[in-house]
């Protein structure tokens, strides 16, 4: 079995979008890691796109999913705003020994750019797992992406 690490380095989630995304990736035969969920999850659906937790909490989170040997993928959450304030972390980082998929945009790109610059790590501009789980994007592509992460097709 596939597993994701699912990880929110700019705007959070609610612990019920968290299990809304495992959930998802769990019908569609991938298992899941969310690293310090607890710390991370809001009680409430936030009404702005900024970051609500310290950007040292949210790399922790980051850090954990690049560390974790069990996992072949990092797919972000959300976007939003925030996830330039952990690239000062990252920089701090020894590059690790296993390369990673890394599944993000919108604000995410910013770490996308670290990834693919300072690692070599392949990267996949794709829609964010809450825009999934909340049916804010079409049916084609979700497809598409399940598509190239459980192999059924190489490139899109």
């Amino acid at each position: 079995m596939n597993i994701i690490d699912v990880i929110s380095p700019a705007t959070a989630c609610t612990a019920d979008e968290f299990q809304q995304i495992q959930n998802f990736l769990q019908n569609h035969g991938l298992s899941s890691n969310i690293f310090l969920a607890d710390k991370i999850s809001l009680k409430q659906p936030a009404s702005h796109e900024f970051p609500s937790f310290p950007a040292i909490l949210r790399f922790e989170q980051l850090k954990q999913a690049i560390i974790n040997p069990n996992s072949q993928m990092i797919w972000c959450a959300r976007g939003g705003y925030g996830s330039a304030e952990i690239l000062p972390f990252l920089y701090q980082m020894p590059k690790p020994q296993n390369k990673k998929i890394f599944i993000g945009f919108s604000d995410i790109s910013s770490i996308n750019r670290f990834l693919i610059e300072e690692w070599q790590w392949p990267v996949i501009t794709a829609p964010l797992l809450a825009q999934i789980t909340l049916n804010k994007v079409s049916k084609k592509k979700k497809n598409a992406i399940l598509d190239l992460i459980l192999g059924k097709i190489t490139q899109l």
